[in-house]
């Protein structure tokens, strides 16, 4: 995607007045929500489904985790939906921005770089606790706090936005038709909402999903066993995440007088370095960082639903002897669903 023009200075201060008046008001500080601290890591307090920290330690992961989305991308989206995005840059006036909401932003990170590769947009980032960047953001990007379970409405009004994106969040999200709804009443128009969810599942080398669940079976991987067991956990909490695989059915079933079109692709990221391809081995390495740097973050989360000390030690030593010997060949799969709101 060419890079969208720099709006003149009085024609950034009228968007970013305009934007201003469509958020209703709501706590828009990231230093000032609740958290709770358990065996030291910071968890929000106002969402029980997700169980992730929410602490500057978890938003180093979710950089790394960025990192290796965005070289398998070639970008900030999905290469098959750039066409819909830019459509949403393009049909702007010149005096006009273009404005964009990450639902559970987590660090930050995708925002600032959207905000600063296209300076004609006005960003927010949206999460249940505070945002810890590891730079300062670009002046039209800036973070507030919401859950998106409840606060879509309070803090937004209709057709506030040209671009909404989520990523990794629907794990914490109790009502996704609900979600889409909101999302929707936000859109503009012809905007785009982009979803980007990993499936709770490990693939081996030549794309299949992986089947064995102990160890010593055929196939076995303790990078299968984490999303087993992360979505055990997350499923008792919030059983809406069996329907983590049909975002893109669910969107459809809303019809076209919701969405115009709805199209979904697969894209797979290697776990480790062991790929002879440049670029998917960095992704690899970078999605290696993400999985060791999980090991501990997902230890209260594992506790919490019925684990004992030694699974839970037996998954970190095996999972951490698994990535860095980089003996298996194995991928993430992420399915990213893209829909255009209907004229």
């Amino acid at each position: 995607m060419a890079e969208a023009t720099s709006a003149t200075a009085s024609a950034s201060s009228t968007e970013a007045n305009n934007i201003s008046s469509r958020v209703q008001d709501g706590d828009a500080s990231t230093s000032a929500a609740p958290l709770r601290y358990v065996d030291g890591r910071a968890f929000n307090s106002r969402n029980d489904a997700y169980l992730l920290p929410g602490d500057a330690e978890e938003h180093a992961r979710l950089d790394a985790q960025h990192s290796a989305i965005t070289l398998m991308f070639g970008g900030l989206f999905p290469s098959q939906a750039q066409e819909e995005i830019e459509k949403s840059f393009k049909a702007e006036r010149e005096d006009t921005n273009v404005t964009v909401l990450d639902i559970g932003t987590g660090s930050g990170v995708w925002a600032m770089a959207l905000a600063k590769q296209f300076p004609n947009t006005d960003v927010i980032g949206l999460d249940i606790v505070p945002v810890n960047p590891s730079s300062e953001p670009p002046p039209n990007c800036r973070f507030q706090l919401g859950d998106a379970n409840t606060d879509l409405t309070a803090q937004f009004q209709p057709g506030s936005f040209h671009i909404v994106h989520v990523r990794a969040l629907l794990q914490g999200i109790k009502d996704y038709t609900a979600l889409f709804q909101q999302i929707a009443r936000l859109l503009q128009p012809g905007g785009v909402l982009l979803v980007v969810e990993p499936t709770y599942a490990g693939y081996d080398g030549d794309k299949n999903r992986i089947l064995a669940k102990e160890p010593g079976e055929p196939g076995f991987t303790w990078f299968h066993r984490m999303f087993t067991f992360a979505k055990q956990a997350t499923m008792a909490r919030n059983p809406s995440l069996c329907l983590i695989e049909k975002v893109g059915q669910l969107l459809t079933d809303m019809g076209g007088e919701t969405w115009q079109s709805v199209q979904t692709v697969d894209a797979f990221i290697p776990i480790g370095i062991w790929s002879t391809d440049p670029i998917e081995r960095l992704a690899g390495d970078f999605m290696r960082q993400n999985a060791l740097q999980a090991r501990e973050a997902l230890r209260s989360m594992f506790l919490s639903s019925g684990l004992t000390a030694e699974d839970v030690d037996q998954f970190v030593h095996g999972l951490t002897d698994e990535l860095t010997e980089a003996r298996v060949q194995q991928y993430l799969k992420l399915t990213c669903t893209w829909a255009v709101k209907a004229a």
